[in-house]
């Protein structure tokens, strides 16, 4: 079987797996845990989608798509990226744990507390982001699967055992600090690379000409995945900001079940078919119209059965949240049915 082959099978297999999971562990947090909970976890998850924004900034893209180099210039431009990655976290962290502290002591402890813990992400996320790279560029996501998979269901367990113990919405952002941990060491352990980090070269401006348009594409999906909970936190109480942010999470469950972990795939096919740009669109119009036919009835069962189904599932307390958890499956359906044409650019 090629590594495409498997690849493929391990996205798609090994994330239905962690997505069970991950569905399983948000049903037992929906009923211990409280609208206002998911509020905290709303306002900490916009500060932090804001710092990770400035981490999708293409220098492995740049890496996967530099194809044809002999093996040492291939090291030696992994080198090249890793130290830029390096340096961009290590600010990163510094700049979102001071936020937090300030946050802690001027107005918010737990929110406070939440971005501090989440900025460690930066530091843990270094670990292995060589190895990931290395392998996403030869389709062999096999084991990057795996780490996927252990990562969401450390994270999903931690949850709920810290929600059990009454950490309330710091139950969020610890669990998903400690599901970083397997994913490491499952990565250092799929192959094993010596990277030498390497500070300056000619090509160094080419890599930051890319990761500049890879980053302004970014800011367009950020303003437009996180402007509107913004907006919320700035004008609505905590409670009513958890409802709204608990419909979004509960309705993005099913892209994340099934297209969500192909976009690394998708990337790396993109990479070897950018010159044949008929062929790629092709594909990724069969793409659009399977994922049509076979997912739209169940997005509609979905949409007219909310009620029932939200009150059965997460119990009465969410109710407020069905009108909002409907207009967000709406939302989903669209973006399956466009999945992946919006990759087409970065082609």
């Amino acid at each position: 079987m090629s590594n495409t082959r498997k690849s493929t099978t391990a996205l798609v297999g090994w994330n239905i797996v962690a997505k069970v999971f991950v569905l399983i562990s948000s049903i037992f947090l929906a009923r211990i845990l409280f609208p206002e909970d998911y509020g905290y976890m709303a306002v900490a998850m916009i500060f932090d989608g804001f710092f990770n924004l400035f981490t999708i900034t293409g220098f492995e893209t740049y890496y996967v798509q530099k194809r044809n180099l002999e093996a040492d210039e291939d090291i030696l431009l992994l080198g090249k990226v890793y130290w830029l990655r390096i340096r961009q976290s290590i600010i990163l962290f510094f700049i979102q744990a001071i936020l937090g502290i300030i946050l802690y002591f001027l107005k918010d402890h737990t929110l406070g507390m939440m971005i501090s813990i989440l900025s460690l992400g930066h530091l843990l996320n270094l670990v292995g982001k060589p190895e990931e790279t290395y392998l996403t560029k030869r389709l062999n996501l096999s084991k990057v699967a795996f780490g996927n998979l252990l990562r969401d269901i450390t994270a999903s367990l931690a949850k709920i055992l810290f929600a059990l113990f009454g950490f309330g919405p710091l139950s969020f952002v610890l669990g998903q600090i400690l599901g970083i941990i397997p994913r490491i060491l499952v990565l250092k352990k799929s192959v094993k690379l010596h990277i030498i980090i390497v500070k300056q070269g000619e090509d160094f401006k080419e890599i930051f000409n890319f990761g500049r348009a890879v980053f302004l594409n970014t800011i367009g999906a950020f303003l437009t995945s996180q402007a509107d909970s913004a907006i919320m936190a700035s004008f609505y109480p905590k409670a009513q900001l958890g409802i709204y942010q608990f419909a979004r999470k509960q309705s993005m469950l099913i892209f994340n079940f099934l297209l969500a972990p192909l976009s690394s795939f998708i990337l790396s096919y993109i990479a070897n078919l950018k010159d044949q740009p008929s062929k790629l669109n092709k594909k990724f119009d069969s793409l659009g119209i399977l994922i049509s036919i076979f997912i739209s009835p169940f997005f509609i069962f979905l949409i007219f059965n909310a009620n029932g189904l939200v009150e059965f599932v997460f119990g009465e307390k969410w109710l407020d949240s069905v009108v909002v958890t409907q207009v967000f499956l709406c939302y989903y359906l669209f973006q399956f049915i466009c999945y992946p044409t919006g990759y087409i650019l970065t082609a």
